[in-house]
């Protein structure tokens, strides 16, 4: 199947809907039943609140997943928070983080105030030049992590 076939194709949507429905509610019904999952950790396929999913979000998930060829894929909010959890999940104290010179200004942010006050050392490089790319990498490095280039002077 094409991947702009897979991106508006579902087998079957809930209530026979032809299109994936927004579902726009921030909570859902916590009966006791969810509520028992809830206090065992097992409900993380329950749709309780929003921000953690819903059915919009999953729908969204396992397209990516599909277009992906993956078994899953993960959505966040914005993209501030999908950086800040791939730096956080991947990164320790005293391990090397190699970034460019030229980042969003959350970014930049986030990795002077928190991964710094982690023990994290941040080496900036400029992502254009391979040399020094590769003149900064150490055995400590852990992570290269860039993002598109911005026009560093607006």
């Amino acid at each position: 199947m094409e991947d702009e076939t897979v991106c508006v194709y579902e087998e079957e949507y809930e209530y026979g809907s032809i299109t994936c429905p927004l579902h726009l509610s921030s909570t859902f019904l916590l009966n006791d039943e969810k509520y028992k999952k809830m206090k065992e950790g097992k409900a993380r396929e329950d749709f309780i609140y929003s921000r953690l999913s819903n059915p919009t979000v999953k729908a969204l998930k396992k397209k990516f997943a599909i277009l992906e060829k993956a078994d899953d894929s993960l959505a966040f909010s914005s993209g501030m928070s999908a950086i800040a959890t791939t730096l956080l999940t991947f990164l320790r104290p005293k391990d090397e983080l190699i970034t460019s010179i030229d980042l969003y200004g959350g970014t930049y942010r986030f990795i002077e105030d928190e991964l710094k006050m982690l023990g994290i050392k941040v080496r900036y490089v400029d992502c254009t030049s391979l040399e020094e790319i590769r003149n900064a990498i150490t055995e400590r490095t852990k992570m290269i992590f860039f993002e598109t280039i911005t026009k560093s002077n607006a």
